[in-house]
């Protein structure tokens, strides 16, 4: 990631994270699942995110 890239990046990750665990916690009804079914999800998408080419 570079300078631009990576602060969208953030940026996005930080605006739509409460939402992914407000959804994971319907799922699971349980806020620690939750909490870790939402970091697991963002950890696999930034990994996603530095192999995607360009």
């Amino acid at each position: 990631m570079h300078g631009d890239d990576e602060r969208q990046f953030t940026n996005r990750v930080d605006a739509r994270a409460p939402a992914l665990r407000r959804t994971a916690f319907l799922i699971c009804g349980d806020r620690h699942a939750a909490d870790d079914a939402a970091q697991t999800t963002l950890t696999k998408l930034t990994k996603l995110y530095l192999a995607w080419p360009g």
